[in-house]
């Protein structure tokens, strides 16, 4: 009995303070490079789901429009997969697919009812429509117009809903990349602000990635306003925030999970008055209320959290390390010391879950890349020793200059639809299966060949080299940047994965973020 005691204490003690380690986290709060909110000020935030805007930032958007800013809230998704909601309140008798259509439409007015206390007025609410839980499939798979998702809730493949930005919009990821493109062009926001990459719901990387390529389709486009700045909110971290349940005069803290990554960490402070404002808000979600009522007021803190985001720079290589490298070098031991001295262009949480601590071969650590000539080089590290057991899957993502139709063909020859009023994406995803055992496959959505790829394993890591032509599709160059992660798995089972990062391949590309804290220029951090 007492050894089913302390079980139970331990299950209790992970599920409400958070594993692995329960004692707060308190980095250096970095204040808010926006300073004090002007009418100069335009503030667009992309949420994945209604009342994520509320949640992560509720607060900031009740001073934004106070002040006199701009502000527009897009969100993704009505937020109607959820199948706990879609069995409360007055949803009648209706069919399965109709509840969640229902729930969404009831989310909508959730949405508009809480932020209307935020001095958000309806006006400046847009919903786009596309299916809650599919966001990432949208991005990784239902990518083309010829290829749209069927909502597993609302067994549609188009937005039912008639408040959508774009009517009927299909349920793939160009199109919403391209009602991104029209409202961030359109709009001109000085400071944006989207889902952390390290967010844990696949619903909010994806938006993140999303996004992501919506700012570097106009970066290459020449329409993206150089006076955006782009900024993270997390939502979604294990079991945080810490506690969960209602601290209307405690602090929001970034999960203590998350404390060996360079970010910094931006605390927007809240008065009394507008903390319980963003209660009252939150309060207004009903629906979700009703099934996770201390989750969703626990971010009814004193403060509201932020990371600026950055780009990052892949090392270019002198001739001797070059030729080193791509010869594979006189030892591994040799190896090993060249990448043990090359920063990572990325990083990911370590021993963050009991799965991960269990599986460390599978638990990620960082990537880091070199650049010589038309070959990118990824050495990819886990917290041990890789091991056979594990898949590492590499996915690499280059897409178009420009946006434009590359073939003049109206769009078909890269799954477009002619006469859409939206222009195409050239988009190339790679995607590179290393094991079990270290064997490699690839895929590519051009049917390109991966012959010419070098896998090599080190005492550290994987070395992974890609000639740059593979990623080129229909295009007549090399890529100037490319957007990547890298995820494990074992027996079929996701373990972890590394947030979607953007490299840079050569100094002069933009950073499509123009991130910047109150610490200095946007390359500050990039190129570490």
């Amino acid at each position: 009995m007492t050894l089913l005691l302390l079980l139970m204490a331990c299950l209790l003690s992970y599920r409400f303070t958070g594993y692995p380690d329960i004692r707060p986290f308190h980095p250096e709060q970095i204040p808010p490079p926006w300073g004090a909110m002007t009418p100069a000020e335009s503030v667009l935030v992309i949420a994945p789901h209604c009342d994520d805007e509320t949640l992560g930032c509720g607060g900031l958007l009740s001073y934004a429009a106070a002040c006199g800013s701009r502000v527009r809230v897009v969100v993704m998704t009505n937020g109607d997969g959820f199948p706990a909601a879609a069995g409360f309140g007055g949803l009648g008798r209706a069919s399965r697919a109709d509840r969640y259509t229902q729930l969404g439409s009831a989310r909508q007015r959730e949405t508009l009812s809480a932020l209307r206390i935020l001095g958000v007025e309806e006006h400046d609410v847009t919903f786009l429509g596309y299916p809650d839980g599919g966001l990432a499939k949208l991005w990784n798979e239902n990518w083309e117009y010829t290829n749209p998702l069927t909502s597993r809730y609302t067994r549609v493949e188009s937005s039912p809903y008639p408040t959508s930005f774009t009517p009927g919009a299909l349920y793939c990821g160009r199109a919403v990349v391209d009602d991104l493109c029209e409202i961030i062009s359109e709009f001109a926001p000085s400071l944006l602000f989207v889902p952390h990459p390290n967010d844990a719901h696949p619903d909010h990387w994806a938006t993140h990635a999303l996004t992501t390529t919506a700012l570097q389709r106009l970066s290459g486009q020449g329409k993206l306003s150089p006076d955006t700045r782009v900024f993270a909110y997390l939502i979604h971290r294990g079991d945080w925030p810490v506690p969960r349940f209602a601290m209307l005069r405690g602090t929001l803290d970034p999960p203590s999970t998350l404390r060996h990554m360079p970010f910094e960490w931006i605390y927007q402070p809240l008065d009394d008055d507008i903390v319980a404002q963003k209660r009252r808000a939150i309060l207004e979600y009903r629906s979700q209320v009703a099934i996770m009522r201390s989750y969703l007021l626990s971010f009814a803190r004193r403060n509201e959290l932020f990371t600026a985001l950055h780009t990052t720079l892949a090392r270019q290589l002198d001739e001797q390390l070059g030729e080193q490298l791509g010869e594979g070098g006189p030892s591994e031991t040799d190896r090993d010391l060249f990448w043990s001295q090359a920063e990572p262009v990325t990083h990911d949480p370590r021993d963050d879950t009991i799965g991960r601590r269990l599986s460390g071969a599978a638990d990620l650590s960082s990537v880091s890349a070199a650049l010589w000539g038309d070959t990118l080089y990824l050495m990819i590290r886990p917290r041990v020793a890789v091991s056979a057991t594990v898949r590492y899957t590499v996915r690499v993502c280059a897409f178009a200059d420009d946006g434009n139709d590359p073939t003049g063909d109206g769009g078909l020859s890269a799954g477009g639809v002619v006469g859409d009023r939206r222009g195409t994406i050239d988009r190339t995803m790679a995607v590179f299966n290393i094991g079990p055992g270290y064997t490699l496959s690839t895929r590519f959505n051009h049917g390109l060949a991966g012959a010419s790829l070098k896998l090599r394993r080190t005492g550290r890591g994987l070395e992974l080299g890609i000639p740059l032509q593979l990623l080129e599709g229909s295009r007549t160059q090399t890529p100037d940047e490319v957007f990547f992660t890298v995820e494990s798995s074992i027996g079929g089972i996701g373990v972890d994965r590394i947030g979607w990062t953007v490299l840079r391949l050569r100094p002069d590309v933009p950073d499509v973020y123009n991130g910047q804290t109150s610490r200095g220029s946007p390359d500050a951090g990039a190129d570490r």
